[in-house]
């Protein structure tokens, strides 16, 4: 049996159980695409300059074989502010809280789906305290406002921290990774998802070389 098999129910079994620990990175190639975000008119004062983004960057994640690990207490936070909500892309850990900030002088109706599922829909004011959120599922989850139809967000959930999103150029880093073989996959709004499998040894680095070439 492979060890990237092995290693999930072995860390369950033995939680104490230490392997050797790796680390996966690299750049995402984007293939030369073109991001450029969308003035949005809108006849709410609160929203004036506001933009649809759409940004050169993914989420990359270990999607197969990852050991799993309990949520941090530590939310992530989606703020609206500028009716756009930032960040407009981020991972969390399945069972860790998003909370939701308004920080617009205006309403907005913050709305989740994942799959095709409702995950909530709620009502949050201006200055009303920040709600603490749990959409109770894996994968990607889509966060959008029903009052400003072009507002949009991303949370990819996981099991497991494994997960980064990629900086400015692209480059991504995967952390303390235990030894194993693993899919890495990158995923983004548009372009959809790219895989690649990795054997990560104890103390290297290995680039899965993930590319969205023809997207």
């Amino acid at each position: 049996m492979r060890l990237g098999v092995f290693l999930p129910a072995l860390l369950l079994l033995f939680p104490g159980f230490a392997l050797g620990l790796g680390r996966i990175a690299g750049t995402v190639d984007f293939n030369g695409r073109a991001f450029k975000a969308q003035k949005v008119v809108s006849a709410d004062p609160a929203c004036k300059g506001a933009v649809v983004p759409w940004e050169r960057r993914a989420l990359v994640r270990i999607s197969k074989n990852a050991p799993p690990r309990a949520a941090p207490a530590t939310p992530v936070i989606l703020e609206q502010k500028g009716c756009t909500y930032q960040p407009w892309l981020q991972g969390a850990v399945r069972g860790q809280k998003i909370l939701l900030r308004n920080s617009d002088g205006t309403t907005h109706s913050v709305r989740a789906e994942a799959g095709g599922q409702a995950l909530f829909n709620v009502i949050q004011a201006p200055g009303a305290p920040d709600l603490p959120k749990d959409p109770h599922v894996t994968g990607v989850v889509k966060i959008g406002c029903d009052l400003h139809p072009w507002m949009k967000a991303f949370v990819v959930v996981s099991d497991h921290p494994f997960f980064a999103v990629t900086a400015d150029d692209g480059s991504f880093e995967l952390k303390d990774v235990p030894a194993g073989t693993y899919e890495v996959e990158a995923w983004n709004e548009r372009l959809g998802t790219v895989r690649a499998e990795v054997v990560v040894e104890d103390g290297q680095s290995v680039d899965p070389k993930l590319a969205f070439i023809g997207r």
